[in-house]
Formats: structure tokens, C-alpha cells, sequence
């Protein structure tokens, strides 16, 4: 297979996909099959927290997401602002919607009381919370990308985050009109560090001295690894107007950053496995995985007792491996299908 592939977007316009993005999204996307195989399979979705795969997984795999969909969304989003808000609407609610009136009408028909509306839809959805966090993240670049002063600029950027330490101060039964509010604070920050790194063209794949770049960063997440106590209450710690809830936010992002630095450089060395068309399939395909992934993990509670528990790590990799097979063939075979395609993965023919 060539270096690059080229593909059409939106526009009809040909794009070239990179190689090294699309084996980061993929072994990105094998993560976080793997981290939920070793949460529901391995221990039941009990006492997962301290399990030392879990543990290095969750440090950094969803806020390196958030930066590369930043690295990308960025400059989309600075060239274009407004125009390109349906766009990240359709891709990353649509989804939601769609599964949310699913599981809804599913529920409904085997008999619980769920009222088919807008607030039980959006709350049937929250298994798409990383899209839904990603949109609010995508508005508010846009803001941010309007011709405007300076002053205006650096509001923007603070503003998010304001907001949602004065949303953890309301009483808490306003508090669930805001959906995952602690989870944007913590991951806003990641989006705007991969749109300044497209901006200021700063890529592990073609910097320079990569190599050195890379061990340390590796060195100070194994450190990181061993002192970071990754209890739930740490990992769910809501950013409020407190000395202690700040700092442990604080040094979680720190130690994602570390995590996502020492990924991003690790890649540069198995770029390698880019020239296996597979590996490109799976990474040009991560937003389709993540939604499949999203509905199989929620609907677990139907097919959990047909598989073995306390598997070991081993096992729990080659289970991951074909999931993540499986929901390839089951996006390549439904995208095939021009509403499911729309409806499901909010992607136009």
C-alpha cells in the first residue's frame, strides 16, 4: 500500500490521509476496547480501578483523543467558523439521538415505563458522552476562531472553564441539566492543545530529535504510572472552587499530557504498521468504531453471561482484537446503507 490514500470529503475534494494519524487513532481505538473488556469482563465492573492495565490505559487514552480531533478540527474550524457547526452537529449528536430513541423504544417495548422526549433521550445517550463533550468543545473553538480582539481570544479559552466550575457550584438537582460538565473542563484544555499544535505545526511525526523526545516523555509516565493514585474518586474528582479538587485536576491533566506525549512519540516508531491495510481501514474508521463500541458496551447486560469471567490479560487481548474486527465488518457493511450511514455515524454518502 502507498504512504497515503486519498479519499473524497464532504466538498468532493481530494484529501490525503497520513499514515502516522491513522495507526494512532487505531491502537487509540484498540484501547479503549481493551480498557472496557478488562473493566466488564475481567472484574464484573468491580474493584477495575487499581488493575494496572486499566490503570495506564485510562491516564491518557481519551484525552489524546480529544487532541488529535483538535489537531484536525482546528483548522477546519478557524478557516471556516460558523459554516462548519452542522457539520459537527450531524457527526457528533446525531449518533447519540439515534441510539438514544433506540434503547428508548427498546425499553418501551419490553414494558418499562420510558417517556419517549428530549431530556430521556439525551440521557439514553450518555454512553456517546466523548462526542457530546467533543461538540461542546467544537462550539466553543468556534467562538474562539471569530475575528476578535485578543481580550476576546483569551476569554474564550478561560470562559469554558469558569463556566463549568460555577455549573459544580449549583445545587445538585440543577446540576444534572449539565451532562458531564466536570468531564469538559478536564478535556477542553487537550482540544485547544491539538489545535495550537496544527497551528504552530508542531507533530511528533516530523519533529525533530523525536527519539529524545519520546524516552523522556516515556520515563516520566512510567514515574507518573507508579505515584498517580488512580482511585475512582480521583479520576471523577469534579473540578470545583477548592484547593484540593484543583489540584488534583491539575496533576491529572499533567499526567495526561505526559501520557498523550508518550503515546504520540511511541507511534512514530511502529508507523511501520501503517503499510498493512487493515490498520489504515480500522483508523479511517474511528468514528464509526466508537459509536459501535459505545452501543455493544451499554447493551452488555444482554450478552455478559454468555462469556467467561476473570479472563486473564492475554485473553482479554484476543477478545478486543476481534471486537474491534467485528465492529469494523459490522461499520464496512451497515455504512454501506445510506440512513443507516447517516443515522448512525452522522457521515453523508
Amino acid at each position: 500500500m502507498k504512504e497515503s490514500i486519498k479519499r473524497s470529503d464532504e466538498l468532493n475534494e481530494p484529501t490525503t490521509r497520513i499514515v502516522y494519524w491513522d495507526v494512532a487513532k487505531c491502537l487509540l481505538m484498540y484501547l479503549v476496547v481493551l480498557g472496557h473488556v478488562v473493566q466488564l469482563w475481567q472484574y464484573g465492573n468491580v474493584n477495575f480501578w487499581e488493575d494496572g492495565v486499566f490503570k495506564a490505559i485510562y491516564m491518557f487514552h481519551m484525552p489524546c483523543f480529544i487532541l488529535i480531533s483538535g489537531y484536525f478540527a482546528g483548522k477546519t474550524i478557524q478557516e471556516a467558523t460558523w459554516k462548519t457547526l452542522p457539520k459537527y452537529a450531524r457527526r457528533l449528536l446525531l449518533p447519540g439521538i439515534t441510539f438514544g430513541c433506540f434503547w428508548l423504544l427498546l425499553r418501551m417495548t419490553c414494558g418499562a415505563a420510558a417517556p419517549l422526549n428530549i431530556l430521556q433521550i439525551a440521557k439514553a445517550a450518555s454512553p456517546f458522552w466523548f462526542l457530546i463533550i467533543l461538540f461542546e468543545c467544537v462550539c466553543f473553538f468556534i467562538l474562539f476562531s471569530l475575528p476578535s480582539s485578543k481580550i476576546f481570544k483569551t476569554t474564550m479559552i478561560i470562559l469554558p472553564l469558569f463556566l463549568a466550575l460555577a455549573i459544580s457550584e449549583l445545587p445538585k438537582n440543577l446540576q444534572h441539566f449539565f451532562p458531564h460538565n466536570s468531564w469538559f473542563a478536564y478535556y477542553w484544555p487537550f482540544f485547544l492543545l491539538g489545535a495550537a499544535m496544527r497551528h504552530y505545526r508542531i507533530s511528533p511525526e516530523n519533529m525533530k530529535h523525536a527519539s529524545l523526545w519520546g524516552c523522556i516523555f516515556c520515563v516520566l509516565y512510567v514515574v507518573s504510572f507508579y505515584y498517580f493514585p488512580h482511585q475512582w474518586t480521583v479520576y471523577q474528582k469534579a473540578p470545583t472552587l477548592n484547593l484540593e479538587s484543583l489540584t488534583i485536576n491539575g496533576i491529572r491533566t499533567l499526567v495526561a499530557v505526559i501520557g498523550c506525549g508518550a503515546f504520540l512519540f511511541t507511534i512514530k516508531v511502529v508507523t511501520f504498521m501503517g503499510k498493512y491495510a487493515i490498520i489504515r481501514l480500522l483508523g479511517a474508521a474511528t468514528m464509526g468504531l466508537y459509536v459501535l463500541q459505545s452501543c455493544i458496551f451499554t447493551l452488555r447486560s444482554t450478552y455478559m453471561h454468555y462469556l467467561p469471567e476473570n479472563m486473564g490479560y492475554g485473553w482479554s487481548c484476543f477478545l478486543s482484537l476481534v471486537l474491534m474486527l467485528l465492529l469494523y465488518a459490522i461499520y464496512a457493511l451497515t455504512s454501506q446503507i445510506k440512513w443507516m450511514r447517516l443515522l448512525l455515524y452522522g457521515e453523508r454518502s
